[in-house]
């Protein structure tokens, strides 16, 4: 994937972070929770991501960027409300 709007990421090697990732049962399905970090040394940033899949061809993508610290402190209740979403 290139730039995916964190300052200082132009790869990120996806695989290999959806293979890491954390992962949660949302309404049944197994989804996915990733943290992605720049590498920037000051004003950092970060993605905090889950993917969860609604079909074979479909998936529900919900977001958070923002400071990587924040992001960190933010993990648990953006799990929390990942694994309350419903659909149907």
């Amino acid at each position: 994937i290139r730039d995916i709007g964190v300052t200082g990421v132009q790869t990120c090697a996806l695989p290999i972070s959806i293979a890491a990732a954390e992962k949660v049962e949302v309404d049944g399905v197994d989804s996915s929770i990733l943290l992605l970090l720049d590498d920037a040394t000051e004003n950092r940033q970060a993605i905090l991501a889950a993917v969860i899949p609604i079909d074979e061809s479909n998936s529900l993508f919900v977001k958070f960027k923002g400071a990587a610290d924040l992001a960190g402190r933010l993990r648990e209740p953006f799990t929390a409300f990942v694994r309350s979403i419903r659909w149907k």
